[in-house]
């Protein structure tokens, strides 16, 4: 089974996502803080992680980002970031990143659980 972890800062958000994602059989785990999202990563090592870019207080999504990449052990991680900001800058900052894809707030659970279904390479109807 599929370990996903969710750093989002707003808790009925990552609850939605977290709902949908565990209806498809995944493992998840949540974190509404950098730091703690790190803490996770290290601890549970996901395949996929859901990342909010804007994350209150100690570190944004990319400073969590950057701290992931230079940490992982082994397989690097699945990332589907998620923001506000569409822009053209934050778009390219996502593909120098590696990031599988790039959802724009507000997007719908559909988008979501499809995006977790195609990188994970999940068959489900």
């Amino acid at each position: 089974m599929a370990k996903v972890l969710i750093v989002e800062d707003i808790v009925e958000t990552a609850e939605a996502i977290q709902a949908v994602l565990e209806d498809l059989g995944l493992t998840v785990f949540t974190a509404q803080h950098g730091e703690d999202g790190i803490a996770l990563f290290e601890q549970e090592e996901p395949e996929l992680i859901i990342l909010d870019l804007e994350l209150p207080d100690d570190m944004d999504g990319w400073q969590v980002l950057d701290t992931i990449q230079e940490r992982r052990r082994s397989k690097e991680p699945v990332i589907i970031v998620t923001t506000v900001y569409g822009d053209v800058s934050n778009r390219l900052m996502g593909r120098l990143h590696g990031v599988y894809c790039y959802l724009v707030k507000p997007f719908s659970l559909e988008q979501i659980e499809q995006a977790a279904i195609d990188s994970l390479g999940l068959n489900h109807d």
